[in-house]
């Protein structure tokens, strides 16, 4: 009994001690917990909270009547899906697009950083890569906006562009929007197109830490631009 009571006592410290220690932490480095607050606002407001989303998945949505209201079905979405014959192509499609979408965005991230690294003009530099990450500030509703203005049968630029040089007459325009084997190449290029200069950013900064003696050695030694690129900055990238 005794025992069960300074157990209880002790625990009872512990955490008193572990309370103002993170009390003390928070008082001690407050200004760089300060510092850190937007990005925690940041994730809990557009990663965590639009994840209650999930919840559509198991019901009956109705737009009307909004997430918190709309009829509660379980597995019957996914039962209604599996059991339908296209499931397997839809799940391939899903799979190898974004395959696709990792690997290209991968390498024209690692691309993109490479190119930004050999830049020696800073104020290009700097010009040039607020440009290729500003994309992926841009919304996906906007971006399928551009995209309709680009390639819509009546009124899209590249059509009108087509007709206005002779390439096309009136009647003959490329119907995007009805050619599914367009579409994995257009869905491609718009990924990288808004991701990719955002996704550089991460190994710039690995190519920013590399030992710039490593270079200069190389260059000693005889090594080329393309030497240097392909021996030093891609291993250590």
């Amino acid at each position: 009994m005794n025992v069960a009571l300074n157990r209880d006592k002790v625990d009872s410290v512990v955490m008193r001690k572990n309370k103002k220690t993170f009390i003390s932490e928070i008082k001690q480095n407050f200004y760089l917990y300060l510092l850190v607050l937007p990005g925690i606002l940041f994730f809990i407001i557009f990663k965590y909270l639009p994840m209650v989303g999930i919840v559509v998945a198991f019901q009956n949505f109705n737009v009307m009547k909004g997430i918190f209201k709309s009829e509660f079905v379980g597995l019957k979405n996914f039962e209604y899906f599996f059991t339908s014959k296209d499931w397997l192509a839809v799940t391939w499609n899903t799979v190898f697009l974004n395959l696709l979408f990792l690997l290209t965005g991968l390498f024209f991230s690692i691309l993109i950083a490479i190119v930004l690294s050999e830049i020696s003009s800073k104020y290009f530099k700097k010009v040039t890569q607020s440009v290729v990450i500003l994309p992926n500030f841009i919304s996906w509703t906007l971006v399928s906006m551009f995209v309709f203005a680009l390639l819509s049968t009546d009124v899209g630029w590249i059509n009108t562009v087509l007709k206005a040089v002779g390439y096309m007459k009136e009647g003959q325009e490329i119907n995007f929007y009805s050619n599914p084997a367009l579409w994995t190449g257009i869905l491609i290029v718009l990924k990288i197109w808004k991701t990719a200069g955002f996704g550089s950013v991460v190994y710039l900064a690995a190519i920013a830490g590399i030992d710039q003696e490593i270079y200069e050695a190389a260059k000693i030694d005889g090594a080329s631009r393309m030497q240097c690129i392909t021996k030093i900055t891609l291993p250590q990238t």
